[in-house]
Order: C-alpha cells, then structure tokens, then sequence
C-alpha cells in the first residue's frame, strides 16, 4: 500500500497524471498520482499533496490530519481514475469523500471538447489511442497555439484550498482559451 507526502516542489513535479487516449464514448481514461486529501473531521483539506503509488486491491493506506482523524484511502487499483476517503476518529465513522479525479481536474469529455471548439485541437486525433503525460499535453497546446499564461495564478475548487502545480497549470490554459 502507497500514499506518500510530497514534501518538496521537486516531488510535486514528479508526480505524473496520465492521459489514455480512447475516443467514442470512451473518451480520455487518466491514471492520477498526485492527490488531494479532505479530512471529514475538521472539514479541511490537508495541506501536503500526495502521491498515489500504487496499491493491493485498491488500498492505498491511511493519511493522518493534525486534528486527529485517520483518512483511509482506497484507489480504483491499477489506473487512478478516482480516490475514495473514508474519515475515522478514536475509532469512529466520521465521514466518507470521494474525489473523482477526472472531474475535480477538469479533464473530462467536456473540458476537451471545449479546448477543441475554442483552439481545433482535438485530443482525440491529435493522440488516439496513445498514452501521454497531462504535462506534455499541455505543453504542446501552449507551444502550438502560442499561448501565454499566468503560471502563478493558484486555484481552488468546492472543498480543495490549493490544488497541485500541473493542475494549476492546467486551470491557467483553460481560462486563456476561455476567453
């Protein structure tokens, strides 16, 4: 079982999020492992990312918040298409969360089908049927378009504070293609 506190920016930015290109109704499978984590308890986020690295049957292991609280946590196994929380406290059920990756990250059908309306790229031709890094992807739209922006603008989402650099990232491109 594996989830490990990312400590450093340098471990941030090893943490990968993969894209498998499938089209159809398929769409794009990812394979996250970088994470968020919402204690149930004091009904915050964690302040450290971790990294998902892989689990037997699912079980990733248990994350400890400075309130107390022990968040058990169970991946999608093999690829990390989401993370499911189940929040103790002395031994007692406080809560359960569920981070669906796809969506808190903004890579799902919709999110591509509006990069490709507003630029033409089409993830879905561009790289079908292949595996790639989310990094790379983003990387190759800015450079293509020749895009610039704010790297250092940080984002939030409902119950998230901060989210990981990538994903920030990320939230910058689609605000600029946005407007």
């Amino acid at each position: 079982m594996s989830i490990k506190i990312i400590r450093t920016r340098v471990e941030e930015q090893k943490a990968t999020i993969t894209l498998d290109i499938r089209g159809g109704q398929l769409g794009v499978q990812i394979d996250n492992h970088i994470t968020v984590i919402f204690c149930c308890h004091c009904k915050t986020q964690l302040d450290n990312f971790y990294i998902l690295d892989g689990g037997r049957y699912g079980q990733v292991g248990t994350v400890n918040c400075k309130c107390g609280a022990e968040i058990h946590c169970v991946d999608s196994d093999n690829i990390v298409e989401y993370l499911d929380t189940t929040t103790t406290f002395n031994d007692q059920l406080i809560g359960k969360y569920y981070i669906d990756f796809k969506n808190l990250y903004k890579l799902n059908t919709q999110t591509w089908t509006i990069i490709k309306e507003k630029t033409g790229y089409d993830i879905f031709i561009e790289h079908k049927a292949e595996q790639i890094e989310l990094a790379d992807v983003l990387e190759e739209i800015i450079s293509k378009f020749s895009l610039e922006i704010d790297e250092l603008k940080e984002y939030s989402s409902d119950k998230f504070y901060k989210l990981p650099e990538l994903i920030n990232k990320w939230f910058g491109l689609l605000d600029t293609i946005g407007k």
